[in-house]
């Protein structure tokens, strides 16, 4: 009779212990993913950021282009203190809003400052010439590097262009 207890409970423990390696192995399959998604998820907030910081900084290079195509307009002595100071101190959206410059990665800090740097007049060839480009049938990122503007700049300017 002690021997079938014997064999009972080392059975019994064999199982037990067959079953833990089997919960583990769950465990750390699940830990595993976890860690997968948790990166994907971070890569994706920081494209996340990284795109509405271009979306703001295209919104705001169109509503100067507005502002400039209506005429000037007399600014308010505020606007006008508010517009110096930001020259004065070299402000730029990214230094306004640090939580989403924090997220982006590291070549795409300075992105705003070397955008910010290019304006476009009415006399400025590089219009004609990307809508030149274009009907010959060269892609957005040719013509951008051909040109030295900014890829999304050249996709406004081509879908304003044709309307």
């Amino acid at each position: 009779m002690n021997t079938f207890f014997i064999i009972t409970s080392v059975l019994l423990h064999i199982v037990s212990l067959y079953l833990i390696l089997l919960l583990f192995t769950k465990l750390a399959f699940h830990t595993d993913t976890k860690k997968e998604q948790q990166s994907i998820l971070e890569d994706t907030e920081q494209l996340l950021a990284a795109f509405m910081l271009e979306q703001r900084e295209e919104h705001d290079r169109l509503m100067r282009a507005l502002e400039h195509a209506a005429g000037p307009e007399q600014e308010t002595e505020s606007e006008s203190a508010n517009r110096i100071e930001n020259r004065k101190i070299g402000n730029t959206h990214i230094e306004e809003e640090p939580e989403m410059a924090e997220q982006l990665p590291d070549h795409l800090l300075h992105a705003e400052e070397m955008e910010d740097s290019v304006e476009w007049s009415h006399s400025d060839p590089v219009p004609e010439e990307a809508v030149r480009l274009y009907e010959e049938g060269r892609s957005i990122e040719e013509i951008a590097r051909k040109t030295g503007k900014g890829k999304t700049e050249i996709e406004l300017l081509l879908k304003f262009r044709r309307k």
